[in-house]
């Protein structure tokens, strides 16, 4: 597995080509037909100077797009937008808290 820094490019390709590989995935997820972003909220402290927007979009189990967004793209593709701050998101990702 290659080693990304998270929210960049290469994390959007690399965590992309990892769903499609692994057929787990697809197979538990083969009922899950949805398109979420993620917003990270701004956070000068942490190196985050604007909000980040990305998102899956999973159609029967099939991640048909992996993508960041704008504001507006957002708006307009999803149907869901959780946001939160980056420490918010540290604690989901480290699953000390959840939603």
């Amino acid at each position: 597995m290659v080693k990304c820094q998270y929210c960049t490019p290469e994390w959007l390709d690399e965590s992309a080509r990892i769903y499609r590989s692994t057929s787990t995935f697809q197979e538990k997820l083969k009922k899950l037909s949805e398109k979420v972003c993620y917003r990270i909220k701004a956070e000068p402290a942490w190196g985050i100077d604007q909000d980040i927007i990305f998102g899956p979009f999973i159609e029967a189990g099939k991640l048909t797009k992996l993508a960041f967004f704008s504001n507006e793209e957002a708006k307009q593709e999803a149907n869901y937008i959780l946001a939160a701050t980056p420490q918010e998101w540290k604690k989901y990702c480290k699953r000390k808290v959840s939603f």
